[in-house]
């Protein structure tokens, strides 16, 4: 297969015309249909996008949003995930084009509790919904992500916004994961306050107690500011997603890739986790 750069993708949005009335651009090729769908619902028939433009990393995405100045008249629109940078930055560079999703990933926007109870009964086809989404333990699941990921994620966005690098900052949900039957059903809540507490550790010894202390509150108050639940900037990826097909698993329902779940969550999701992207969407679509 034929392998194209990045900056050789960003023409694909001229041979896409005759499919799109916006030109959109994405950062990778993961969720093929994915945006389209979750896209198309936010415009709600003002115009129709049948495919997205994935043009790689997200630091790529930005810096040709940045780079597009042109006035042709062509509505186009760079979307890229939220990432760590939603809750670790006050200012972040902008561009008329360039709109940053309110979530850490599209996982995140797409993971609404109407859009998995409908997952979980395709799932488990053999149970009612309601007894699909009870088989998961849902509540408890949006616990451990409240109580236990939301501080770690906390930690971890301080890091970031301190420009820190170091391997005790990777995400690696397998390290704060309980495991029951070989499925990762959850936060190991002694191993991530573990974490959390070396994560800090690091922090202190690398910028001092008071310039983490300040630090810490900026992000708090940016996560209070943008009113952020805790299951829109902790790594959908990473733990909502994974844990759901995990606890799927576990209660004997089937597994199946991310990308199929996504998929799913897709076509059943009403965006409210999203509502500036519906609005800024139409509004580019009417040019």
């Amino acid at each position: 297969m034929i392998r194209y750069s990045s900056r050789s993708r960003v023409g694909y949005a001229r041979l896409y015309r005759v499919y799109n009335d916006v030109d959109v651009y994405v950062e990778d090729s993961t969720y093929i249909g994915v945006y389209e769908k979750m896209l198309n619902r936010a415009l709600n028939g003002k115009a129709k996008i049948q495919r997205v433009i994935p043009l790689g990393t997200r630091e790529f995405v930005v810096e040709k949003a940045l780079e597009d100045t042109e006035l042709d008249g062509r509505r186009r629109l760079y979307i890229v995930d939220g990432d760590l940078d939603l809750i670790a930055w006050e200012r972040m560079k902008s561009a008329p084009h360039l709109y940053r999703l309110q979530a850490y990933s599209i996982e995140n926007v797409l993971f609404e509790l109407e859009a998995v109870e409908r997952y979980c009964t395709f799932a488990m086809p053999a149970r009612t919904s309601g007894a699909a989404l009870s088989s998961v333990s849902f509540d408890n699941l949006m616990s451990d992500v409240k109580t236990q990921l939301a501080p770690y994620v906390t930690v971890l966005g301080i890091a970031r916004r301190l420009k820190l690098r170091d391997a005790i900052f990777s995400i690696n949900p397998p390290s704060i994961s309980r495991t029951e039957r070989g499925k990762y059903i959850g936060v190991d809540k002694n191993k991530c306050q573990k974490r959390i507490r070396q994560m800090i550790s690091k922090i202190i010894s690398e910028v001092g107690l008071r310039k983490y202390r300040i630090t810490k509150g900026k992000v708090l108050k940016i996560i209070r500011s943008k009113n952020l639940p805790a299951e829109q900037f902790v790594p959908g990826k990473s733990f909502l997603i994974w844990y759901l097909n995990h606890r799927v698993g576990y209660a004997g329902g089937l597994s199946h890739t991310q990308p199929t779940i996504v998929s799913y969550l897709a076509e059943h999701c009403t965006l409210r986790h999203e509502p500036k992207l519906s609005k800024r969407l139409r509004a580019v679509a009417s040019g």
